[in-house]
């Protein structure tokens, strides 16, 4: 089979949406199909080995060549306008739930970005195009299918549920440390992602000023950047001593993070399937999350704590009890570890990802 695979994130692996492309790319590769790869530039997307052709004149001379095309994310959109293959669509979260979150934190004050709000609302158009014109939609979440069949009317029928996997043999609590961190004897929190109002870090900020007062040595680790201004208007000095900067970290070093911490926080507000979480229950971490999308699809009582959305009191209460009952953390660890290994491969990603191909294709030839 010979499969186009498109976005507007680079082929790599160090991405949720770039790494799900490439572990499945990975494995399809491996059982004998071709799979070529474009992305976007500035979001418009340009095949990669044909940069000279207007994008339109590409799609139409190019993708004649493959039996699928599969976009990710909303970027489908311009090749929903004159698809001539077998179209398939993955949502990592719908752009119509993102909009409606940022809404409300517009409302409360968290945002104010008018081109922000313009951006979200072109994704969701592009979003409903893509959905509309797909022959398959899959969503990495139940919730994702759920929030896309509601927004856009979609039937049922094309639909489809895939979960995001992880590779347990790379996120493992065998694979090292940060020593620099590890020196760090305080209780130590980690949490991923960009500096975003979607990761919930106003939330967190505030709920680490809580856990503080109880457990005065704690330490936040971040990986995503910083905002200074959000600090400054936030965060008093003391609480900044507290908290552990990395703008960036390469893949290969993300479960020496993990498992260089004793528990993970993701205070997102809109997640589609977080690889985060996958990555620290394969490390063996105890989380605290809000409850919110695909995330109690994943997490439950046995593998760490859910978190009411928004609730600073209650994110603080949740961090302090697992850093202050290290034991209860270490078995919901060792839960969530079993739990992804039994539930959450890549493997299984891919295999079902490629029945949605040939079903596809079946019905195509059956016609």
């Amino acid at each position: 089979m010979k499969i186009l695979v498109g976005s507007n994130i680079k082929f790599t692996p160090n991405t949720g949406v770039g790494g799900h492309i490439y572990e499945i790319a990975l494995r399809l590769r491996k059982v004998g199909h071709n799979i070529d790869y474009c992305f976007s530039a500035n979001h418009v997307p340009l095949l990669i080995n044909i940069p000279s052709y207007p994008f339109f004149a590409a799609v139409k001379v190019k993708f004649k060549e493959y039996d699928v095309v599969h976009f990710h994310t909303a970027d489908g959109y311009i090749y929903g306008l004159v698809k001539n293959r077998m179209f398939v669509m993955t949502s990592h979260g719908s752009d119509a739930g993102v909009l409606r979150e940022f809404k409300i934190e517009r409302r409360l004050g968290h945002v104010d970005n008018k081109k922000e709000f313009f951006y979200l609302k072109m994704k969701a158009s592009q979003e409903c195009i893509s959905v509309k014109k797909a022959d398959r939609i899959i969503g990495v979440s139940s919730s994702t299918v759920r929030e896309i069949s509601d927004a856009y009317k979609i039937c049922k029928d094309r639909l489809r549920v895939i979960h995001n996997g992880v590779d347990s043999n790379f996120f493992s609590p065998k694979r090292g440390v940060i020593p620099e961190l590890t020196k760090l004897t305080d209780p130590k929190i980690l949490m991923i992602g960009n500096w975003s109002w979607r990761k919930g870090y106003y939330y967190l900020l505030k709920a680490f000023s809580r856990v503080l007062k109880e457990i005065p040595k704690a330490k936040l680790v971040i990986i995503g950047g910083i905002n200074r201004k959000v600090m400054s208007r936030y965060l008093s000095s003391n609480v900044r001593q507290s908290i552990v900067f990395y703008n960036f970290a390469e893949r290969s070093t993300l479960p020496k993070f993990y498992n260089s911490c004793d528990i993970f926080v993701l205070p997102s507000l809109y997640e589609g399937h977080p690889l985060t979480i996958l990555e620290a229950m394969a490390c063996g971490k105890a989380v605290v999350a809000f409850a919110v999308c695909g995330i109690p699809e994943t997490l439950d009582e046995k593998t760490g704590l859910l978190v009411p959305p928004r609730s600073v009191k209650a994110l603080g209460d949740s961090l302090v009890y697992l850093l202050e009952n290290f034991e209860i953390a270490e078995k919901m660890g060792q839960a969530g570890r079993k739990k992804v290994i039994e539930q959450f491969t890549w493997d299984r990603t891919a295999e079902q990802t490629l029945n949605v191909y040939r079903e596809l294709l079946q019905k195509n030839y059956s016609n």
